[in-house]
């Protein structure tokens, strides 16, 4: 296609990092906390019911291995890798849920209304594609180790 659009006299370079290693590493993290959310409050001051959503706080962060979001506004999602079985479980139902990282800084947000089943503290959620830039980017703010790397057959 470069052959087809640009004369023999141009010559391209690219550099597409990303593109060869986004795919090389798979994120798995816990859940350390979470937040039940069942209502909320209208402009009129007044508290309003809603069916419930979840606020989940996972083991890395915009700090760690998700600072793509911060500096290439990437949008990771997570999915379950492992789950807590429970009598009350649908595994079909799914709730808005924010995910945050473990920092308590506010901007530590890695997703917003995503759909997720109901988790628990202990549960793991895994992010694809999360080779490129993360932990290399990624600092210790305060105190949180950097993930360590793992070398697995499993694919997801």
């Amino acid at each position: 296609m470069v052959d087809e659009l640009f004369p023999a006299s141009v010559e391209i370079i690219a550099e597409p990092g990303r593109y060869f290693a986004a795919e090389c590493m798979t994120l798995a993290s816990n859940i350390v906390s979470r937040r039940v959310k069942h209502s909320y409050i209208n402009e009129k001051g007044d508290e309003v019911e809603t069916t419930p959503s979840f606020m989940y706080y996972i083991s890395d962060g915009l700090y760690g291995s998700m600072n793509m979001i911060f500096y290439d506004h990437a949008k990771p999602e997570p999915k379950v890798l492992f789950k807590q079985p429970s009598a009350a479980d649908d595994e079909s139902k799914t709730h808005a849920s924010t995910v945050f990282g473990p920092t308590c800084d506010s901007i530590d947000c890695i997703i917003t209304d995503h759909p997720l089943p109901e988790l628990q503290v202990g549960d793991w959620v895994f992010f694809a594609n999360m080779g490129a830039y993360s932990k290399a980017a990624g600092s210790q703010f305060n105190g949180f180790d950097l993930p360590k790397y793992v070398s697995s057959n499993y694919y997801f």
